[in-house]
């Protein structure tokens, strides 16, 4: 018996082979074929892939099997944002494609394939990053309305909110949609944020006082408009600044305990605004040694307050505006306070020198201005002994 004995063989080695046997009187030839089989190659994962907002459809070919039926598919994904691990899905059969779903929008999953046949399972696919689709945002968040006045005097209501679903955004908002009524069911058309600022400055000019108004703000994407997110204001009139505002120093000396940190005080007092003013809350008084409105106090009961903590020998202006839950007034016309005189420093150089003349002797003492007198040096008491 002959035989042909192939050593390693390997998928170069698949053929058909023939064996010859000859002789004076002729030849013989018999043909017989050499499949060798194997695990599949790694699956190649097409580059077109379909997506929704929570699923993506991924699709791949075989390039090779073995020359065994492949018996099962395993399909790998993670957020590829994330290093956790993978989630793994068994396909039984020669699946070629599968929808992966409930994933989460507007985001990037990273994606494998593997094979097996009856010799074993093949390597892992080249991986793919795949982005789901976008989807409408949900709520924007801290929505604020807060009253103002344009430099034309009208009355506008500024409106702040946070972007939606800031950790984990389900697409890229085109811009946000502001609207408003006096209850839900009559809100009116929206009007457009340029782009996706997150503030907007609502005309309040023909907004009616005592009223209370709902409005909405939302986002858009390209897959929609999102949720809407309410807030409510009870629409106020601007209120006028306090009337006969006076202000005066406490006290002619600050000077108490000898230390130049002594501070000095003053007393601030106004009437209540003329007019239609709204549910005041209160007023705030600002106040500072340069620009004005450097430090504010804020007074809810009365119609005066002290300033503590000023520097002594100081000139102050002050103001006083008043404000309802959505507007303030300006500020009355700006006053100026000078603070009582502080302690001063020491004097500097103090110097001593004895002068004799005949018997007389007597001695001279010189000495130079503090570096800090906080107001008018008067005089200056020598003691000795």
């Amino acid at each position: 018996v002959s035989s042909i004995t192939i050593n390693q063989v390997s998928r170069s080695d698949n053929g058909t082979y023939s064996c010859i046997a000859s002789n004076s009187g002729g030849f013989e030839k018999e043909t017989f074929s050499l499949t060798v089989q194997e695990r599949p190659d790694p699956p190649i994962i097409d580059s077109g892939h379909t997506s929704t907002p929570t699923s993506i459809s991924v699709t791949w070919t075989f390039p090779y099997v073995g020359n065994l039926p492949v018996t099962q598919v395993q399909v790998q994904y993670r957020e590829t944002a994330l290093s956790g691990p993978w989630t793994t899905v068994l396909l039984t059969g020669s699946h070629t494609s599968y929808s992966i779903t409930g994933q989460e929008p507007f985001t990037f999953y990273t994606i494998t394939v593997s094979a097996t046949n009856a010799i074993g399972d093949s390597e892992a696919s080249a991986p793919v990053n795949v982005q789901t689709a976008e989807s409408t945002p949900g709520k924007v968040t801290d929505l604020q309305a807060e009253g103002t006045v344009s430099s034309d005097s009208n009355p506008q209501i500024r409106l702040t909110w946070g972007p939606p679903d800031a950790e984990k955004p389900k697409g890229i908002i085109l811009y946000y949609q502001v609207a408003y009524g006096v209850d839900e069911d009559s809100i009116g058309g929206p009007q457009n944020t340029v782009g996706n600022q997150t503030t907007y400055l609502l005309d309040a000019s023909t907004l009616v006082a005592g009223s209370t108004y709902s409005i909405q703000v939302w986002g858009v994407t390209n897959a929609g408009a999102g949720e809407k997110e309410t807030t409510t204001v009870a629409f106020q009139p601007v209120p006028s600044p306090p009337s006969g505002v006076g202000v005066a120093s406490v006290g002619e000396c600050a000077c108490v305990s000898g230390d130049v940190t002594d501070r000095a005080a003053v007393t601030v007092s106004w009437n209540p605004p003329e007019g239609e003013n709204g549910d005041l809350i209160g007023y705030r008084i600002s106040y500072s040694r340069g620009e004005p409105g450097a430090e504010v106090q804020t007074v809810t009961d009365g119609t005066n307050a002290q300033l503590d903590d000023l520097d002594p020998a100081s000139k102050y202006t002050v103001t006083v505006a008043a404000y309802n839950s959505l507007f303030s007034s300006t500020g009355n016309e700006l006053l100026t306070v000078d603070t009582a005189d502080g302690c001063p420093a020491p004097p500097n150089d103090v110097n001593a020198v004895q002068v004799s003349n005949g018997s007389t002797v007597h001695c001279n003492i010189n000495w130079s201005a503090p570096v800090m007198t906080n107001g008018d040096v008067r005089s200056y008491t020598v003691h000795y002994r």
